[in-house]
């Protein structure tokens, strides 16, 4: 709990602005996390782009080159798998997470009445403090979640680009 009963701010004002206050912050937390979401739909389709063509390039190389060395195949699904892994990784980022949600004004009421503790109506905009910072926390540790796996996928995608440019090159040495 953010307030104990002991230490609780007696101010109703000052709880009012902490109310806003962690309603602002959650806003913000949200905004956050429609932009992590709005990247990875970025990563998915760029890498969506450029997976049909690499694949394409693959088995055409493949089809002109009688003398296929393996190593030169090994390395095309090196780089298809690379590139699935971070297409992969966007996609987890993007998926829903276990939130924590407030209780309906009636469940609040019902909470604030069956415990002693919540004497007089500023108790009511504590156990608000306590859930909007309960929300808050959770969604803060979401949003990291989904920002190491954007990262995750942005390491895939450059590892990718090196690659290609390595395979590219080995395909012009070898025609």
């Amino acid at each position: 709990m953010l307030f104990k009963k002991k230490d609780s701010i007696n101010n109703s004002s000052i709880k009012k602005d902490a109310i806003e206050y962690c309603l602002r912050s959650l806003e913000l937390e949200k905004e956050r996390e429609q932009n992590i979401v709005n990247n990875c739909n970025t990563m998915i389709t760029s890498n969506s782009i450029v997976l049909v063509p690499l694949v394409t390039v693959l088995i055409e190389a493949l089809n002109k080159l009688p003398q296929v060395n393996t190593l030169l195949i090994i390395f095309g699904l090196i780089l298809i798998g690379v590139i699935l892994v971070g297409i992969f990784l966007s996609v987890l980022a993007q998926q829903l997470y276990k939130s924590v949600y407030t209780r309906s004004g009636k469940e609040l009421i019902d909470f604030i009445n069956e415990n002693d503790s919540y004497e007089d109506a500023d108790f009511f905009l504590d156990q608000t403090l306590n859930d909007l910072n309960a929300i808050y926390e959770k969604k803060c540790k979401n949003n990291d979640v989904r920002k190491n796996l954007l990262f995750a996928s942005y390491i895939c995608n450059y590892a990718f680009y090196c690659l290609l440019s390595a395979f590219i090159l080995v395909i012009m040495i070898v025609m």
